[in-house]
């Protein structure tokens, strides 16, 4: 998930209340290993600190399949560990 751009702006809540809230519990419940991992990048200062405050209320399996990379640097190494350069854009190769 590249976050790029994204910035904190208070209709963001409506997402993680609405909709969104009720259409990932059920994939978590009918689906719980339909992720291995999930690696967020180009994350803004508040991800982190998100993260920080929601990952204790999540089972420690859940919280393992989640890398968050807020610098571009780590994010590209975490990146390729995971996929080949070859299948990544120019700028992740």
């Amino acid at each position: 998930i590249d976050l790029d751009e994204l910035k904190l702006h208070p209709s963001l809540i409506s997402i993680v209340t609405g909709p969104y809230r009720i259409l990932w519990a059920t994939c978590y419940m009918n689906y719980p290993e339909w992720l291995n991992t999930v690696l967020i990048v180009n994350c803004p200062p508040f991800t982190s600190l998100l993260w920080r405050a929601i990952s204790p209320l999540l089972p420690e399996r859940t919280r393992n399949k989640v890398r968050i990379c807020c610098s571009s640097s780590e994010a590209k190494v975490v990146v390729r560990s995971f996929v080949s350069a070859s299948h990544l854009p120019v700028q992740w190769g």
